[in-house]
């Protein structure tokens, strides 16, 4: 698999469905956890029988440049900090999940 995936972080199988990976379990997790939302989103457009609409090449180059922008005071990720916020709801409400 590995050898398929290339370059790629994303490898969709078929019948045997998705492999992310990341730099670590939270960069992997919260790709994954985007993945899914997009695929969800995509779903409920096609599911409407509507024509879809696609975002202009200008509005993807800017979300992909802020999507890149790197806060200096930040001691950790952005996937860290959401991985982090993820298990301190996880504690509050299903504080069993670490056993």
């Amino acid at each position: 698999m590995a050898a398929l995936m290339d370059d790629n972080i994303v490898l969709m199988m078929a019948n045997h469905g998705v492999v992310v990976i990341g730099d670590t379990v939270a960069q992997a997790y919260r790709r994954l956890y985007f993945l899914e939302r997009s695929c969800r989103t995509q779903l409920f457009g096609m599911w409407t029988g509507q024509r879809r609409r696609f975002v202009a090449p200008g509005v993807l180059e800017k979300m992909r440049e802020q999507a890149g922008w790197k806060d200096p005071t930040m001691a950790m990720s952005g996937s860290d900090y959401y991985f982090a916020a993820m298990k301190r709801m996880l504690d509050r409400t299903q504080p069993d999940y670490a056993e």
